[in-house]
């Protein structure tokens, strides 16, 4: 797929051939009552202005991965002590950057409320609506979703805000919020294209493979907290079961490729079932995606990609890998390239300096030249195959009252996988296989523990603790393990960082504060409780 160019003539083109490549400059300008949406291409040019929120930094495009996300097992941010930092938990009401979160979602669920709006005036046939439509639905639940999650209760605008006089809204009950993510998703599902369909899937439009592994996950999410709803197990199972019987997905053979691919803007739609594409550029000025830039091993020279380190892994995500587990190496970075430059100039780690290390999933010398400086090519896994069966596993098992003979089979391609047992000749599958006749408590134990392995550092081990009540002990295991007196001596600065983040830990901390800019804005809308 060639690269898109940002001028208007390539944009035209762009919507008039129905590539994949979704990125406008403009922002909801473009979306007016005068628009003219009996043709196909402006309704997907404003539908491509309803994705458009998903790459500002706050979002998928770097900052929130490394100053958001960062605080548990599979990653700790190195920005401490600083307020307006989400990972420290130390952010309040004022913090400007979940004030940018919170206002992209709902920028982006004003543009898809105007478009589903706009589509039922439209002169279009139903075959030409129902994809756009689909994908607007499926758009508008997903940020409800990312809403609901890191926010709890809030407000549910489902029809375009009129003015300034529109925007005082109660928040609506979690449950509410969450229904309507399922209505939404459920009615999409039934409309957007098959995985197969070009310009659906990986880094282009959401597939009907993409809705249904997300309204799993979504049901995985109700059915723990703070919902505890636990009917949503049977819908979780049924959703991402309908993904493995599609046939249009498998697991990559190589765990390092998945990544590699990701990194160097190369679309695998069997294993991604969608991506956000941030290798999207202006003539020489890329967007100014930080992925790999932040988070990536230390390397201080250009030609192999300027990486700062502000991630760095703990020891109990280390010891968790088995010894011919292949993702320890690629998920945690042996070496650093500090002042070296080039595959083969590293600074290898001695193995006792764990706490030394870096996240290594996003290595920006493996991405195209030219090599710019904090602004990289690297798209952001939303969700991957791998993911879906291990939501098998888990509802599977939940569903039953222990492990079924397709729990185990899902858990295990995952982690033959992982041991290279997928490639040729890697010899005995069966060896990577998880024990067998484990009990229903230790076979959720070994899904949860597999899922930090796995999807670490990915977006989701937050979500996940929280779900399952797990997330104020990780927090407390971290700080036990970094003061262990029986292990190796922790790097004292990142002690420090672990230490610091821990102690800032309150119960409230489940949940993002409300930001101020929608207090001040909406009089209906309240803070969530101990901010």
């Amino acid at each position: 797929m060639k690269k898109i160019i940002i001028v208007v003539l390539v944009i035209l083109q762009f919507f008039m051939t129905g590539c994949k490549k979704f990125l406008d400059t403009r922002s909801n300008d473009f979306l007016t009552p005068n628009m003219d949406y009996s043709s196909v291409q402006l309704a997907r040019q404003a539908l491509n202005g309803c994705m458009l929120n998903l790459r500002s930094q706050w979002m998928f495009s770097g900052w929130w991965q490394a100053r958001g996300i960062a605080n548990t097992e599979d990653g700790v941010t190195t920005i401490v002590n600083v307020v307006y930092s989400p990972a420290t938990l130390l952010s309040d009401a004022t913090d400007v950057n979940l004030a940018s979160r919170w206002t992209n979602c709902y920028q982006a669920i004003q543009r898809c409320n105007f478009l589903l709006d706009q589509m039922q005036k439209s002169s279009l046939d139903s075959a030409s609506k129902a994809p756009i439509i689909g994908v607007a639905l499926f758009l508008r639940g997903f940020y409800y979703f990312i809403l609901a999650d890191e926010w709890g209760a809030v407000p549910l605008r489902l029809a375009p805000t009129a003015g300034p006089a529109d925007k005082a809204l109660a928040r609506s009950p979690v449950a509410a919020v969450y229904a309507q993510i399922l209505k939404d998703m459920e009615t999409a599902e039934k409309m957007v294209p098959a995985a197969d369909v070009p310009g659906y899937g990986g880094a282009g439009y959401p597939s009907r493979s993409t809705v249904q592994g997300m309204l799993a996950r979504v049901c995985l999410t109700m059915a723990g907290a703070p919902l505890h709803d636990a009917s949503k197990y049977q819908e979780a199972n049924k959703w991402a079961q309908k993904v493995m019987n599609s046939g249009l997905h498998e697991l990559n053979p190589s765990f390092q490729q998945v990544f590699i691919n990701y990194i160097a803007d190369k679309y695998d739609p069997k294993e991604s079932l969608w991506e956000l594409d941030n290798n999207v550029a202006t003539a020489g000025t890329p967007l100014g995606c930080h992925l790999g830039y932040l988070d990536g091993p230390v390397s201080n020279v250009p030609d192999t990609g300027v990486m700062v380190g502000q991630v760095f892994p703990t020891r109990i995500l280390y010891n968790m890998y088995q010894a011919k587990d292949q993702r320890r190496d690629w998920v945690i970075c042996p070496y650093s390239y500090g002042n070296n430059s080039g595959n083969g100039a590293r600074t290898n780690w001695s193995a006792t300096q764990i706490y030394e290390r870096n996240m290594g999933l996003y290595r920006l010398n493996y991405s195209l030249p030219p090599h710019i400086t904090q602004s990289t090519p690297v798209n952001w896994p939303f969700l991957r195959y791998s993911d879906v069966l291990l939501m098998i596993a888990e509802a599977e098992n939940a569903v039953s009252g222990g492990p079924t003979p397709l729990a185990y089979s899902c858990i295990n391609q995952v982690r033959r996988r992982a041991w290279g047992k997928l490639q040729a000749g890697a010899g005995d599958p069966e060896e990577a296989d998880l024990a067998a006749n484990l009990d229903q408590a230790a076979f959720l134990q070994a899904v949860q523990n597999e899922r930090l392995m796995e999807l670490a550092y990915q977006g989701l081990r937050r979500h996940d603790l929280i779900r399952w009540g797990l997330y104020e002990q990780t927090l407390q295991k971290m700080k036990n393990d970094v003061n262990d007196a029986s292990q190796p001596a922790v790097n004292a600065t990142r002690k420090n960082f672990i230490t610091t983040i821990v102690n800032n830990y309150q119960p409230r901390d489940t949940l993002w504060p409300v930001p101020v800019i929608e207090l001040q804005q909406n009089s209906l809308c309240t803070q969530n409780p101990g901010f």
